[in-house]
């Protein structure tokens, strides 16, 4: 499974990433914006996002937009962001976003979302 990290935090991205890798099961791809990020969708095709929403350059709502709406994919996408309101929740649903997780989320967590998404996956 293929999964594309985007997050300016890099300390969140190396976090994340490096959990990712340790697993041995997943090809991962990290970068520190939305610019870069669209181009490495478009590139690699990812099964999984992983985004943050607020970041320069491009934000995680431009990939989502792009990933959905330009390259029609199908990939899971999990939005993270510090604003945990629930419009902002709601917005990044409604935008295509598959799950949405609120900063600082369980590492735990998300490592139990992204292999059950390569369970399901692998089953289909």
């Amino acid at each position: 499974m293929k999964i594309l990290i985007v997050d300016d935090d890099d300390i969140m991205l190396q976090l994340v990433a490096h959990q990712l890798r340790n697993l041995g099961e997943y090809n991962v791809i990290a970068t520190t914006n939305g610019k870069n990020a669209i181009k490495l969708a478009e590139k690699h095709q990812p099964d999984m996002i992983i985004t943050d929403l607020l970041m320069p350059i491009a934000s995680g709502s431009e990939l989502v937009e792009y990933v959905r709406e330009t390259l029609k994919l199908n990939t899971f996408i999990i939005v993270v962001s510090a604003i945990g309101l629930d419009n902002v929740r709601k917005e990044a649903l409604e935008m295509g976003a598959n799950r949405f997780m609120t900063k600082p989320f369980d590492l735990k967590q998300l490592m139990a979302c992204i292999q059950e998404v390569n369970a399901l996956s692998q089953a289909s």
